[in-house]
This record gives C-alpha cells, structure tokens and sequence, in this order.
C-alpha cells in the first residue's frame, strides 16, 4: 500500500507576489515520496503570505518560496517601488513582465509666442505656437511587478464555442485607439528607482508624455564586482530631440516661418 499525505497547493494559476488566501490555497492527496521539502498540510498557515516565483495550478507551495513581510521584502537596499500606469504601446504586446528593465521617455510641450516675417522687410507677427521637446529621462529601470488592469472578459451564453468566437473576433480587429495618445491604461508596473528618480517620474507623468522602450536581456556580463549580470544594462547618452535638433542634425527642412 502506497503511503500518502497531505500537501497545501495553489489551486489556480498566480503570478508572483500574490497574497495567499482561500481562494488560491488548497489541499491534495499526494505520494508520500513525492512530497518536496518544506511544504505544509495546513492551508491556513499560508494565508497572508505573499509568493516570490509564479505558480501553476496544482502546484505544491514550499514555503520558502513565500515572504511574510509583503511586497517591500523584494526591494533591494536602496530601492523604492513606484507604481506607473501604462497604456497598450507601453505595455509590448503584452509582453512584459517582472525583472525587465526599461528605458523612461518623456515628451513635453510647451507654448510658445512665435515670431513670423509678414513679408515686408523688417516686419513680422507674433504668433501662439507649440514647442515639442522629447528626452530619455531614466534607464535601466528595474520592473518588479506588472498588474493587469483589463476588465474581464464579459461571461457568453453560448458557451465555449461563443467565448471562442468572441475571443478570434477581438484579435481579428484590434482597436487602434489603445496605441494613441490619451489610451486608456492597461496595466500597472511597480518599478524599482530610487527617490530622485520617483521626483523625475512623478513630475514627468503630470506634466506631459510617457512612454518606454525595453532593453534587451540577452547575454551575460560582469559588473565591477565581478558578478555575471545577465542582459544589457549600459547607459547611452542621449541629446534629446526638438524639431531645431532634427532641423541641425537629421536634416528635417524647416518650414518657412521657422529660421534653421
């Protein structure tokens, strides 16, 4: 006769950094002999902790893979978390997750009073105009946390060939309105910066654009300790980018009220 026991598991997939309770916690009659190490029979003992790896339905949860002190127990020395809602085109197709690192962009406008020749020598108008001015704000910033803001999807009485067919129709005709300016936000990133950087971001956010690029995590480097530091994490200096700055170095022709 096969010895068995009773091991707690997660009774539904979770991300990582989810709390647990009684709706993702439950038991299961296992082989003894299959039981890992450090888990637990009792489901409550487990309740209020938080998971530090992703888990999938079934899982046997090991306790030490759970905090007790919650979310900042991920922190490094040094790092705070700030959390930054994002809409579609920040978000990579969906595509990012914990311990990426991005790049910060901000884009800001400005008015301004432009002056414009009229026509007769020495004389000219003076104009409301709009001045763009774009800049990598921060790099290499660490994501710990990427939380979905998407509204669940509505429940179909046609059951699950309706849901497939609601489903295939969303992904045929995807709305281009969710890459624009203004987009509804899609997801929210806890980001781990330090607190000038969180002045740089909180400032940024309410007074213009954001948006981000993805740095690679290919590869494998040493950093000045020595230590093998997995992905791309240089620091590019960058100019900034105006419409004078494309005039001077990209080439861009001026309009003819503005002077290259």
């Amino acid at each position: 006769e096969v010895p068995m026991t009773t091991v707690a598991v997660v009774s539904l997939d979770i991300p990582a950094y989810t709390i647990l309770d009684a709706t993702n916690v439950g038991t299961t009659d296992i082989d003894a002999s299959t039981a890992v190490s450090n888990t637990t029979t009792s489901p409550a003992s487990l309740y209020g902790k938080m998971t530090l790896v992703p888990m999938t339905k079934g899982q046997q949860i090991v306790t030490n893979q759970l905090t007790q002190t919650g979310f900042s127990d991920v922190l490094a020395k040094g790092e705070h978390a700030f959390t930054l809602a994002v809409p579609e085109r920040n978000t990579f197709g969906d595509a990012l997750t914990e311990n990426d690192h991005v790049d910060v962009l901000w884009t800001a406008k400005f008015k301004i009073n432009l002056k414009a020749p009229t026509g007769e020598p020495g004389k000219f108008t003076v104009k409301d105009d709009v001045y763009t001015s774009t800049k990598t704000l921060l790099q290499d910033v660490h994501v710990l946390r990427v939380i979905s803001l998407r509204p669940p999807p509505p429940p179909s009485s046609q059951g699950n060939n309706g849901q497939a067919q609601e489903a295939a129709a969303v992904k045929a005709s995807p709305s281009s309105a969710m890459y624009a300016e203004g987009a509804d936000y899609q997801s929210a990133l806890v980001l781990g910066v330090t607190d000038q950087q969180a002045e740089v971001l909180k400032f940024a956010r309410e007074n213009g654009l954001l948006d981000l690029t993805l740095r690679s995590s290919n590869g494998t480097v040493k950093d000045a300790q020595g230590k093998d530091v997995k992905g791309d994490h240089d620091v590019e200096k960058t100019t900034g980018v105006t419409i004078d700055t494309l005039i001077s170095n990209y080439g861009v022709l001026p309009p003819p009220t503005i002077q290259p």
